[in-house]
């Protein structure tokens, strides 16, 4: 009995005692015994269950964390003909001004030799700069807590990547960014995330619009900030907004998206203890409206 009471789940309590001429204190002392034992295997079986329950809570929070930035690397690929844009005007600079470099050099011309340089090393930087918003984005987050970041901040990163492949496919961007928006706790790699996946679905769906706009816009309200990204495109069915951030739902076409990224977008927002809203009818545009508690 005190192997029990220990804490030692599978020690099993036996009735031994010699009580003669007292077989109902004896019948009792059975019944307490079996009891006991009784207990003893359900605490058991309980403790084995709750270790079950907690494996599968971690490996279900490590395939949610490998989802994550799978979808991550799938909006990476979407982002791939944007950066190359971006890259080869740097380097078409760098290939024309090593022409002129090269003449400088030969013809002893100093002054020229180092404007030459200069310019070279501008676009290096350049585009080091795209490359590093790239890596921004396929980096995953820390295993810690959060930090204190402004979604201005995290706005203008993603922009900083997304901006020239909508400008390759003929949109126009608007960015109004709230000046009176305060740092929330928060993980900066998976909101840049959320208004990735926001800014790629709008722009999927302007394919066929004439004059296509998306507008990012962040805004600050009573007990909370946000995120919006609205777009004049053709508008989400009635049925499709019921379904829209189940995963692997998409009305796109196939090879286009993964049906994942709202999913997800849901997911980061709910782990953030916030909400997101979609608003929008056939032929008048979407707009999504992510809010987070400050």
């Amino acid at each position: 009995m005190r192997d029990l009471a220990q804490g030692r789940l599978g020690a099993r309590v036996r009735a031994s005692l010699d009580c003669p001429g007292q077989d109902p204190l004896r019948e009792d002392l059975d019944g307490i015994c079996d009891a006991l034992n009784t207990l003893g295997e359900e605490l058991q079986a309980t403790v084995v269950s709750r270790n079950e329950y907690e494996r599968a809570l971690r490996e279900l929070a490590q395939a949610q964390t490998q989802l994550v930035h799978a979808a991550k690397l799938a909006a990476i690929g979407q982002l791939a003909a944007g950066v190359a844009h971006e890259l080869n005007q740097p380097l078409q600079i760098i290939a024309l001004t090593l022409d002129e470099l090269r003449d400088a050099v030969l013809a002893g011309d100093q002054n020229d030799t180092l404007e030459f340089l200069d310019l070279i090393e501008a676009q290096v930087t350049r585009g080091g700069t795209v490359v590093g918003r790239l890596l921004t984005f396929s980096r995953k987050d820390d295993a810690g807590g959060a930090a204190l970041i402004s979604i201005n901040d995290v706005v203008t990163k993603a922009m900083g990547v997304l901006r020239a492949q909508c400008a390759a496919s003929g949109i126009q961007i608007e960015e109004r960014l709230d000046p009176n928006i305060c740092p929330i706790p928060c993980k900066g790699g998976e909101l840049l995330q959320v208004v990735a996946n926001l800014v790629i679905n709008a722009r999927d769906a302007l394919l066929d619009t004439a004059a296509p706009v998306i507008v990012v816009q962040t805004f600050s309200e009573d007990n909370c900030i946000g995120i919006e990204v609205s777009d004049n495109g053709p508008g989400i069915a009635g049925a499709d907004l019921e379904r829209i951030f189940e995963p692997f739902y998409t009305t796109k076409s196939i090879g286009v998206g993964t049906g994942l990224g709202l999913s997800i977008v849901h997911g980061i927002v709910d782990r953030h203890g916030g909400t997101i809203e979609v608003h929008s009818e056939l032929g008048h545009g979407a707009r999504l409206r992510v809010v987070l508690p400050k």
